[in-house]
């Protein structure tokens, strides 16, 4: 099984989508082509570097990515360069030499990690156009919680699905979204993370939570979208007076 994952914070301690200019980038490593506007904040980027277990020192945009200047545990400093939508380590180096590289998926197992987050950002945006595209006509949107709450599944079909995430849309107001860790095998894609917001039937914020998607594709397109979430807590600002 190859796994890809957005956090490492034993490589630090064990010491061990498009925005880019030629003028500015040193050639060493790119990152995939993505809309500035999708860059993740500053403050999440050192969060994250943080999180991985290293000393934030400054960055810059390079290559298509965030390139981070760090210093190890052990006092040893390094360039590392981070995905700048997902925040996914992608290269350590130090001098030309490599201390880390982001394990390779094959082929079938990167196609699907592509179109999943493909769809997220999609989302993420309200790009409608990319969403029809993305989706399976017989996809499933299988989430569980209280009933009352007008988004709970099961949905079946992209016509219903995509009526659901207008409802959706209109009831949950998202403030908050982070993804920590991203796995794929095959047509497989799993995804952790965090993320806030406010319900707009009583104007709660629910607080931080975690959620977690398991994803499938065939033939290019999302076909399940299995949804997991803290729905006590969502339940619980719902219904707040």
């Amino acid at each position: 099984m190859k796994l890809i994952k957005t956090t490492l914070p034993m490589l630090a301690i064990a010491g061990v989508l498009a925005f880019s200019s030629a003028a500015h980038a040193t050639g060493f490593h790119s990152c995939e082509a993505t809309d500035k506007a999708d860059w993740a904040s500053i403050d999440a980027l050192k969060k994250k570097v943080a999180d991985d277990g290293f000393e934030y020192r400054r960055h810059k945009p390079d290559g298509g990515c965030y390139e981070v200047y760090l210093k190890y545990t052990d006092g040893r400093v390094a360039e590392a360069y981070y995905h700048p939508v997902t925040l996914e380590l992608e290269v350590i180096q130090r001098r030309g030499d490599i201390l880390y590289e982001k394990p390779k998926m094959d082929s079938v197992s990167q196609a699907s990690f592509d179109t999943v987050m493909a769809l997220m950002g999609a989302m993420g945006k309200g790009d409608m156009d990319s969403m029809n595209k993305l989706m399976a006509d017989d996809m499933v949107w299988h989430n569980e919680g209280d009933k009352s709450m007008p988004w709970i599944g099961p949905w079946e079909g992209k016509e219903a699905i995509l009526k659901f995430l207008g409802v959706f849309s209109k009831n949950l107001k998202t403030t908050k979204w982070e993804n920590t860790d991203a796995f794929a095998f095959g047509d497989t894609v799993a995804i952790f993370g965090k993320m806030d917001g406010i319900t707009t039937h009583s104007g709660k914020e629910i607080g931080d939570f975690t959620f977690a998607l398991r994803a499938k594709v065939k033939n290019g397109k999302v076909v399940l979208w299995h949804w997991f979430e803290d729905s006590y807590a969502v339940s619980k600002a719902y219904h707040a007076k």
